[in-house]
């Protein structure tokens, strides 16, 4: 947290719109993304609250902070905070077209209304610390970003209603936690030989499954488009357009445009429909059904790649394993400075290293000495793809290269990062997906992208979508490594302690306690895995919620493969 926002949480007690906390959605601290179930109930949404309907003799600024609230009831489309609206203008307003999520600990109250001198138009601004579009990606803003929010009023039957105002709510974090929940939609990497999740949030009701299936036919977010690969054909829709839940056995209707699908297909679409809406917790079964047939079974495939080889360090002027509490150098290791951030390929036999000077990347294994894999000027640490291929950047070429097995060089435009500095990168556990760590004088942000591959896994470009930025409420990013398919692990610098967090690729993030000195973070996946170098040499790693230091000699700059 920034001084700025822990000052900002100081001086108010309330969250805007919190009624009730008891709900709040928790990230799970392993496994894959956790929801919460949805069970059979009356009401729309099974987590609800009841705000307050218009007052009587309410005044316009009133009004409007009443019509804020109520957007934390999403009971019977919104009905709340419709009744804030005109009659007219309550059947045009679009209440999830986006979500803005305030700070942390902002309380309604403390807003100023600006309100014009006829009553007739109230606005807000609004610090906004995250959103979610009509697509349903959650999106970081940028530290300091506000938005203004600007209302139109008359009087109906001596009463002051809302007719115009822009589509959307306004959430605490809170609540947005406690009425969303997230589903990773998955979609097939390039080679069909794994799933990669598409974050998206949704609200909880009992047309949830309904509409994360209808997202999942329409494809993936646009950082991935072209990256990753579909099995539903184009123009799929639901049909029936409700997905029906029973016993815990879901049944799936699709148009005719999945109707004439070869084995391996069929097998394909209900391995992203079934993995997709496992999500929840509470299903126990999918059925997929096609106008020419039932589709009862999917492809055989995994959600995330395993790391199984252990981290290595710098210790005692040599790349070692963490081994317990033990550093034990690997086979054939050169003479490395402390400086070096080490790399190593998923298979654990071939290593790699960004020399001191940064000016060279090195590659060597057991069977073969150091090699010159690229030269160049203020390369950034590496990273390496289960297609043994290899990653980095010069700090300010706004260009990533990539070298192959056998010396094959390829260069990819990175354009989010022109006149920005970058810092580091990392290729995602299934090599679909780059995340770029890039500081300019606004400060650090994450841009998550897809890496369109052609045949045999060969990097050829980066996705033309926008980015999915991803951490922008830390103002500095010390380092990040994947942590699993859907979260990084992040180590902010925005204290005097380094600050460790998991961060939703696409959701919100929890701190995980400071560490002293923190300048590396490394992560297998789950949060025991996680590793933290700090400046004097310790190793820390994350043990029953806390950060203990592994004893023994010291080590610099923990890395998992990848």
């Amino acid at each position: 947290m920034t001084s700025r926002l822990r000052k900002l949480a100081a001086a108010v007690t309330a969250c805007l719109l919190t009624f009730s906390a008891a709900g709040c959605a928790t990230i799970p601290h392993s496994g894959q993304i956790g929801t919460v179930a949805v069970e059979d109930s009356d009401n729309d949404v099974q987590s609800r609250t009841d705000p307050d309907g218009p007052a009587p003799g309410a005044s316009p600024a009133s009004i409007v902070r009443g019509f804020l609230a109520a957007g934390s009831s999403p009971a019977s489309s919104f009905a709340v905070a419709r009744s804030f609206l005109t009659d007219d203008f309550a059947g045009e307003w679009s209440p999830l077209k986006s979500v803005s999520i305030v700070e942390s600990g902002l309380s309604l109250e403390s807003l100023t209304a600006s309100v014009t001198t006829d009553s007739r138009s109230v606005s807000f601004t609004v610090p906004v610390q995250a959103s979610l579009d009509s697509a349903h990606v959650y999106r970081d803003s940028p530290s300091g970003t506000e938005t203004k929010l600007k209302f139109s009023l008359r009087q109906v039957n001596g009463e002051w209603r809302i007719s115009d105002a822009p589509d959307g709510i306004v959430l605490s974090e809170a609540n947005f936690n406690r009425l969303f929940q997230a589903y990773p939609l998955y979609f097939f990497t390039q080679d069909y030989s794994y799933l990669v999740p598409d974050v998206r949030w949704f609200v909880r009701s009992n047309s949830t499954l309904t509409e994360v299936a209808r997202q999942l036919l329409r494809g993936p977010a646009d950082n991935l488009r072209g990256a990753v690969i579909s099995a539903v054909p184009e123009g799929t829709t639901l049909e029936p357009s409700v997905v029906t839940v029973e016993g815990g056995t879901v049944d799936v209707g699709l148009s005719q445009e999945a109707g004439d699908l070869d084995k391996g297909t069929s097998k394909r679409l209900y391995s992203q429909i079934s993995q997709t809406l496992r999500a929840n917790t509470s299903i126990s079964d999918v059925r997929v059904q096609t106008p020419q047939s039932n589709i009862t079974s999917g492809s055989d495939v995994s959600a995330d790649l395993p790391v199984d080889a252990p981290a290595v360090v710098v210790s005692e002027g040599k790349i070692a394993e963490v081994r317990g509490n033990s550093f034990e150098p690997v086979p054939n290791s050169p003479k490395v400075s402390d400086k070096v951030l080490p790399a190593q390929s998923y298979d654990g036999n071939t290593y790699y290293y960004t020399n001191e000077n940064r000016k060279q990347v090195e590659r060597f294994s057991a069977e073969k000495d150091v090699e010159t894999l690229i030269t160049g000027k203020d390369f950034v640490g590496v990273s390496a793809d289960r297609f043994e291929w290899v990653y980095t950047a010069e700090a300010k070429s706004a260009e990533i290269r990539a070298v192959g097995k056998n010396g094959e060089l390829v260069k990819m435009a990175v354009p989010f990062a022109k006149d920005r500095t970058i810092k580091r990168i990392a290729v995602s556990r299934e090599g679909s997906r780059l995340a770029v760590l890039t500081s300019a004088a606004d400060g650090t942000r994450i841009d998550v992208v897809g890496i369109v591959r052609s045949r045999g896994g060969k990097p050829n470009h980066l996705t033309a979508g926008a980015p999915l930025s991803v951490g922008q409420k830390f103002d500095q990013v010390a380092d990040f490594s994947w942590a699993g398919g859907s979260y990084l692990a992040v180590l902010s610098a925005d204290d005097a302690s380094a600050g460790a967090y998991r961060v939703w690729v696409g959701g919100p993030s929890v701190g995980l306690g400071s560490i002293s000195g923190g300048q590396t973070i490394s992560a297998a996946g789950d949060l025991g895995s996680m590793r933290v170098g700090a400046e004097s040499g310790d190793v820390y790693t994350y043990t029953s919620g806390t950060w203990q230091r592994i004893v023994g000699a010291k080590a610099w700059n923990p890395t998992y493969p990848g």
